[in-house]
């Protein structure tokens, strides 16, 4: 049953669902060696290679003599080889014998085309003619049929410099039933990092990728009306018309009554993924922007629901009638479009049907719209028909504090692994040594850093973005790191940084008298730390879809899995962040 899920995730492209099923099977039970290749593979497949080589060693996947798992290794060395901004030929040769070991095992075409290519990109064109020749041959001879027959040959006609007959075979592999969605998308990834290594001028056939490319991942987004808009039924005509157009196959979105719940219907209908991703609960929001236009989308709202692929609450904080809140769901939805976009080796696009104008609030279809456009990225708009009117928030209720401003920013949590059990006498260059190095790369971030605090070993910072956190975080690491760690004796494991971006108040503190920030998501932040590895920096899922969302390529996200959170605040998706070893765009 799980092997099943995790195969179909791995087809629909799906790569964190993939990796997920996997994940947890191995955890609880004796794993079937193809639920262990899957998480592995998916792990590859989402750019994480030195974890994904972690996993290939931990269940001796090398040892396992079938195509699949023989061709993991030579793609693991492969993945190593194309991470370096100059790949050199000698990893690319390592990789293409190892291919050739794997076909050698099994026989199999798939990892004789790939030596094939990786020899031409390490300057062996006498060697890479002769293997893509071979592979023709073994297809012609087997006649099969199937998408990853054609795409092999398409590869072996490319490398041959056999450029039409390598776009008719591109063409017929799309038209073959198992063309899926994640099959193309490895083919997509692996053609755009390979072929300017074998292309005479460094260009790409773009005749044959335009082709091959997934369809564009989109987040969604609409103006609210109410019960009984005569304009409906035709923007859910346009709206299905543009999926049609656009071949969308998966969105990302909210709710809400209106344009929402109309697009969601229709990638229902249209057979696409829908992913809804709500600011708070189901509940709250029901309450807050599906209730008020008028009971049939209530229904409505619910079906959405149970057809949906996944529902994303993002905050478990209760809306306190800030609309900030709204604006940092959406933020957080188009990241998580992005995100998934990378995984697909695709590209990230908005639909919205909204009326061109300014935005009324600091939420709400423009205010979405201007976000996507700041991030340098395409929106497809469909004419919102009718004149529409701001929404209506009631004042932040205080109590007696006097709050200044609430707003959406980067919250940061550190300590030192060990910290407890430094000897006393090492405590003088704890002090002056790791705190002063901490003190300087702060220095660097004076204004970017809105409030920070500090006791003991541990670093509690709210910064105002989410790039300058990142390159704050690792910052950090890497300074507290050049540091000789003996000084403070064997039980001294290092810095561990954990990352979280949310909305939250910003008032006087009645304690301090200092300005400080306070809220649910800053307990959230909180509790990831305790769970972060030393010398590693994690982050929530919300930070890291906003960081995607901004293009930041000097940074990479990779997926760690459903962690549990300490003292009992539940499960969150966490991905590790690191500096990028390949900047890409």
């Amino acid at each position: 049953m799980i092997l099943d899920q995790a195969e179909r995730a791995l087809e629909s492209g799906n790569l964190i669902k993939a990796y997920n099923l996997a994940r947890e099977a191995s955890a609880t039970e004796a794993t079937d060696p193809r639920l262990r290749f899957i998480e592995v593979l998916s792990l590859a497949r989402m750019g994480d290679t030195s974890h994904a080589w972690e996993l290939y060693d931990t269940y001796d996947l090398g040892t396992i003599e079938s195509a699949d798992a023989l061709s993991l290794k030579a793609r693991l060395l492969k993945d190593n080889a194309l991470n370096e901004e100059q790949p050199q030929p000698a990893a690319l040769r390592e990789a293409a014998e190892a291919y050739r070991q794997a076909f050698a095992a099994t026989g199999s075409a798939f990892p004789l085309v790939n030596a094939a290519t990786l020899a031409c990109a390490a300057g062996d064109r006498e060697l890479s003619r002769s293997l893509a020749e071979t592979v023709l041959h073994i297809l012609q001879s087997a006649a099969e049929e199937g998408y990853w027959p054609w795409i092999t040959k398409a590869e072996a006609y490319f490398v041959l410099g056999r450029e039409d007959e390598a776009v008719h075979a591109a063409r017929a592999a799309l038209a073959q039933e198992d063309a899926s969605l994640g099959a193309r998308s490895s083919t997509i990834k692996q053609f755009e990092r390979l072929m300017p290594l074998i292309c005479a001028e460094g260009d790409l056939p773009e005749e044959m990728l335009g082709h091959l490319r997934p369809p564009p991942v989109i987040h969604y987004c609409g103006h609210m009306f109410s019960d009984g808009a005569d304009f409906e039924a035709r923007l859910a005509f346009d709206v299905q018309a543009t999926l049609t157009k656009l071949r969308v196959q998966i969105g990302y979105g909210a709710l809400a009554a209106g344009s929402d719940i109309i697009l969601a219907e229709q990638l229902i209908n249209c057979g696409a993924e829908l992913n809804v991703v709500l600011p708070f609960s189901i509940d709250e929001f029901k309450k807050v922007s599906v209730a008020p236009a008028g009971p049939s989308w209530l229904g409505r709202f619910d079906r959405c629901c149970t057809g949906a692929a996944s529902v994303t609450i993002v905050s478990n904080m209760a809306f306190v009638n800030d609309p900030r809140q709204i604006g940092y769901g959406g933020e957080v939805a188009m990241g998580m479009t992005v995100l998934r976009s990378s995984h697909l080796g695709g590209r990230a696009r908005q639909l919205a049907i909204w009326d061109g104008g300014p935005s009324l609030s600091l939420a709400g279809t423009s205010a979405d719209v201007s976000t996507w456009a700041a991030a340098g990225r395409d929106t497809e708009i469909i004419p919102y028909p009718a004149p529409r009117t701001p929404g209506q928030f009631k004042a932040v209720e205080t109590g007696n504090v006097e709050v200044i401003e609430r707003g959406a920013h980067a919250i940061l949590f550190a300590d030192f692994s060990g910290f407890s059990k430094i000897g006393e006498q090492n405590l003088i260059f704890f002090w002056n040594g790791v705190m002063g190095r901490i003190a300087k790369v702060l220095d660097r971030f004076n204004e970017s850093v809105l409030c920070k605090n500090t006791w003991g070993d541990a670093l509690y910072l709210i910064i105002n973005e989410t790039a300058v956190a990142a390159e704050l975080a690792l910052s950090l690491q890497e300074e507290v790191h050049s540091l000789d760690m003996s000084l403070l004796g064997p039980e001294s494991r290092g810095l561990r940084v954990a990352l979280h971006y949310g909305t939250m108040y910003r008032a006087n503190d009645p304690v301090t008298e200092r300005t400080n920030y306070f809220g649910s998501e800053v307990s959230k932040a909180a509790r990831l730390e305790p769970v972060t590895p030393h010398r590693s920096v994690y982050v929530t899922q919300p930070f890291a879809a906003v960081l995607a969302l901004k293009k930041k390529s000097e940074f990479d996200l990779h997926y760690i899995g459903d962690i549990a959170l300490a003292k009992d605040y539940g499960n969150q998706p966490i991905y590790r962040l690191q500096r990028s070893r390949r900047s890409t765009v």
